[in-house]
């Protein structure tokens, strides 16, 4: 007896440390064990009453101590998990000094110069009848606009042999916007935003096989350091989208020159773009991004409440016209935040990598 109660609870106690997590239990179970063991050799000399004093005692603490070390280990495994670092820092970091906008006025007309030249040929062609103005820019997405794309492609492909400085990202947007342009009358937009949505998650893979499995191109490495220098150059590469949805907003049976709103929101637009390239501070970038596409939608708004009067009188239009550029608003400010978010999940795998090389 004296011999055989004390090997019962051994092994009852080596069993039980089976409920604990396996991390916890190849840290600390031989050395629990031999505790425990220790214990039964000083109980048993006070006789078999005393040791079973010991198992009910260590038995009563059990769930306890399950307890505890379950939740040690979860909030262990949250503080490492991508999403939980991802939410728990600012998406905002202070900018180091580059050659962009923000310090020289040439380099901000150099970054704006293409919405700028747009606004001045939408401006143009809209409210100045004059005889040398083609006839084929009437249509505002085939011919503006298609000649916008012409000067935006060179200045994208300068760029990207630049290795995309602040300068080249408007151009990409105005070619994506165009690409929107194009396939809105052939039924092929749900495949254009699909197509958008998955070279963004394409674009994340590779900063994950970049960080995680081997190293990616030297050049591509070099247009991600770009685009982690400042992650609101993106937004503003998606701020260049915004010339397409000017056309659109403001494509419809009523001729724009009859009111201001379309040169207003020309103006608001290229003023969201100067404000970006003069702010110093990535809230105040990204909230000039906003702005402006909160105010090119809000005065394409205005203009069908000028033009349509009430909205009793046509209400199934009215729903139409403001169900379609909220949408558009929706959809614009989405592709100004992917960045951010994307920026925090980069930053979150860099760390869980760092800490993994550190042990």
């Amino acid at each position: 007896m004296d011999t055989l109660i004390p090997a019962i609870l051994y092994w009852l106690y080596r069993l039980s440390l089976r409920a604990f997590p396996q991390g916890f239990r190849a840290e600390f179970e031989s050395e629990m064990l031999e505790v425990f063991d220790s214990l039964l050799v000083q109980h048993t000399g006070e006789g078999w009453r005393a040791v079973l004093r010991l198992g009910m005692r260590e038995l009563v603490q059990l769930p306890a101590a399950l307890v505890r070390t379950y939740r040690r280990a979860w909030r262990k495994q949250r503080t490492r998990s991508v999403f939980i670092q991802m939410m728990r820092r600012s998406p905002f970091h202070p900018l180091p000094p580059a050659p962009d906008g923000r310090f020289s006025w040439g380099q901000t007309l150099l970054e704006t110069s293409l919405l700028i030249v747009f606004a001045a040929l939408l401006g143009l062609t809209v409210y100045g009848h004059f005889a040398w103005i083609p006839a084929s820019w009437r249509d505002l997405g085939t011919g503006v606009g298609g000649v916008l794309a012409g000067l935006a492609l060179p200045v994208f492909l300068l760029g990207l042999a630049h290795r995309m400085p602040r300068w080249a990202y408007p151009a990409a947007g105005i070619l994506i916007g165009h690409s929107l342009i194009l396939a809105q009358p052939m039924r092929l937009l749900v495949f254009w935003v699909s197509t958008l949505i998955a070279v963004f998650f394409l674009a994340l893979m590779a900063v994950y096989v970049h960080l995680v499995v081997q190293p990616l191109p030297r050049f591509l490495q070099a247009v991600g350091r770009s685009m982690a220098l400042d992650w609101t150059r993106l937004s503003f590469g998606f701020y260049g989208l915004l010339p397409a949805i000017v056309i659109r907003a403001f494509d419809d049976t009523t001729r724009n020159d009859e009111t201001l709103y379309f040169a207003l929101a020309l103006l608001v637009m290229g003023v969201g773009a100067l404000a970006y390239a003069r702010s110093r501070r990535q809230p105040q970038q990204l909230g000039a991004l906003v702005g402006g596409v909160t105010g090119v939608l809000v005065l394409a708004v205005l203009k069908q409440l000028a033009v349509q009067g009430p909205w009793r009188t046509t209400p199934h239009r009215w729903l139409v016209e403001v169900s379609w550029l909220s949408a558009g608003w929706a959809l614009m400010v989405a592709l100004l935040l992917l960045p951010m978010f994307a920026s925090l999940i980069c930053r979150a795998w860099a760390d869980s990598r760092r800490a993994a090389a550190s042990g």
